[in-house]
C-alpha cells in the first residue's frame, strides 16, 4: 500500500528522504524474524484487525517505568503529607510563642 501510493512522477523535484525510505523498505521486506519469537509480545489494538509486535524488554522496561512512577507518586505524596503537618506544628509553636509573648508584657505591665 505505501509503495503504490507514493509513486514519483518523472520530471518533477522530490525531498532528499526518498532514497533513505526506499532502503528502508527494502530492509522490511528483507526481514527474517528470529528463530525464538518468544521474546516478542502479540498486542492487539483496540480498534480492529490491526496487531503489532512489542519485544518483551521493551514491555518489561515499561513495567519497570510504571512501578518507578508510581514509587515516586507515593513518595511525593509522603513528602507533602510531612510537609503539611509540620506547617501544622510551625503554626502552633507561633501560636504558642505568641500567647507566652502576650503573658510576658502582661506581667511586665503588672510589675511597674
Amino acid at each position: 500500500m505505501f509503495e503504490r501510493t507514493r509513486k514519483r512522477t518523472d520530471g518533477r523535484i522530490y525531498v532528499d528522504t526518498h532514497d533513505d525510505t526506499t532502503k528502508k523498505l527494502e530492509q522490511m521486506k528483507n526481514y527474517k524474524p528470529l528463530e525464538d519469537e518468544s521474546d516478542v509480545i502479540d498486542k492487539e489494538s483496540g480498534g480492529g484487525d490491526a496487531s503489532y509486535m512489542i519485544p518483551e524488554a521493551l514491555m518489561e522496561s515499561f513495567k519497570a517505568n510504571e512501578v518507578e512512577r508510581n514509587h515516586l507518586i507515593e513518595m511525593k505524596k509522603e513528602i507533602q503529607e510531612d510537609h503539611e503537618k509540620k506547617k501544622a506544628q510551625l503554626e502552633a509553636m507561633q501560636i504558642d510563642i505568641n500567647n507566652q509573648q502576650e503573658k510576658f508584657e502582661e506581667m511586665i505591665r503588672e510589675f511597674r
